[in-house]
């Protein structure tokens, strides 16, 4: 791809470093099993991927923000304040496309002052945007914190919460499981059900030893092709999704209620506060940082009203913890996504932190940019 001058590194960083963040530039070769494991099957199946001469995986960088953190890891203290930007390739199998394109964006991490850095951010990202040509942004937003709050006050089977969690961010998938949630709570009971229900919550340990055991005692040893193990494994899953018959119609019917949500930022914080507050206690955190961050948005200037709030958006990367945006270009028909970015709390400590880090971000998909040459 043929950058136009103004698309050249240190022009296109200029603004950030501007604002106090410092241009970094990460090894283009990365440590494979990092983004294997935080990045999932997707990213995964579309790494460019070769071993050093000790036999290590190691990919193409496919993105920028893994490799500034881990970078941050290595150089210090991990919870120390700290602004990153960046702007240079990266690396992806891409069908009908160059499997090289640039990336820029910028990386928060260690600050404490959660909302304001959402909003400071997020606010960076909007300017950036604009800066570089994009006059029609179509925001969106979400907050995986405040789900996964819902899901915790809605009291629903671990097992339940889990894939629920697992599948946030895929709307089709996550209807998918309300839908046999439901199903569950409709079935009549199985011929094991008191097997079932005596596993439900039981201790994993002691319930995958009893079920062998049990297992044992009939004489079987595989079934199916499958050992003892798997198929104690398979039973005790079972047991938990079978949980899900205990959950209450008017559980379910405010998760679906909260998920079909949709408003304007603006209006959000008080139509999520009539909507949850039957919930009580165990969300009010949640809505409490999502309304200090509304408040943060205004005052730094975003037009609220210009964005709408979906409670079904996430991301699929598992490091996500809150606050998520995405833009993308109102004026192009293919309405792929220009700029993405959130908070990642969880990462750091997955990377080598003694602990969770603050840390928030965005990326910038340059080619899509309007200014960007074709």
């Amino acid at each position: 791809m043929t950058l136009r001058p103004t698309f050249a590194r240190d022009a296109f960083l200029a603004p950030l470093v501007a604002a106090g963040y410092r241009p970094v530039e990460p090894a283009i070769l990365q440590p494979a099993d990092v983004f294997l494991d935080l990045s999932g099957e997707e990213l995964g199946k579309r790494l460019y991927l070769t071993t050093d001469t000790e036999g290590r995986d190691l990919c193409l960088r496919p993105e920028l923000t893994i490799p500034v953190c881990l970078d941050h890891v290595a150089g210090g203290d991990p919870a120390r304040p700290a602004s990153y930007c960046y702007f240079g390739p990266v690396f992806r199998h891409r069908a009908g496309a160059s499997g090289e394109f640039v990336q820029a964006g910028v990386e928060s991490i260690g600050r404490t002052d959660t909302a304001i850095c959402d909003a400071e951010v997020f606010a960076l990202a909007l300017d950036c945007a604009r800066r570089h040509g994009l006059a029609r942004p179509r925001i969106r937003i979400g907050d995986t914190g405040l789900f996964r709050a819902v899901l915790d006050a809605l009291g629903l089977p671990a097992a339940w919460r889990r894939k629920l969690a697992r599948d946030f961010g895929r709307i089709d998938l996550v209807a998918a499981d309300i839908a046999s949630l439901e199903a569950v709570r409709g079935s009549p009971a199985s011929s094991y059900a008191g097997i079932l229900a005596a596993l439900g919550g039981a201790d994993r340990k002691a319930a995958r030893a009893l079920v062998e055991d049990l297992l044992a005692i009939g004489g079987h040893t595989t079934v199916g092709g499958r050992t003892v193990g798997e198929i104690a494994d398979r039973f005790l899953e079972q047991a938990d999704l079978k949980d899900g018959a205990r959950v209450p119609a008017e559980r379910l019917q405010v998760l679906q209620a909260f998920l079909a949500l949709r408003t304007d930022a603006a209006a959000a914080p008080a139509a999520l506060s009539d909507l949850l507050k039957a919930l009580g206690t165990p969300v009010e955190a949640a809505l409490a940082l999502f309304a200090a961050r509304t408040t943060a948005l205004a005052a730094a200037g975003v037009d609220l009203a210009s964005a709408t709030f979906d409670p079904a958006f996430g991301r699929r990367l598992d490091y996500y913890s809150g606050f998520v945006f995405e833009m993308h270009d109102a004026d192009r028909p293919d309405q792929l996504q220009v700029v993405g970015g959130g908070r990642y709390d969880g990462m750091l400590q997955f990377l080598g932190a003694p602990a969770p880090v603050p840390a928030v971000g965005f990326s910038v998909w340059v080619e899509r940019l309007p200014g960007a040459a074709p």
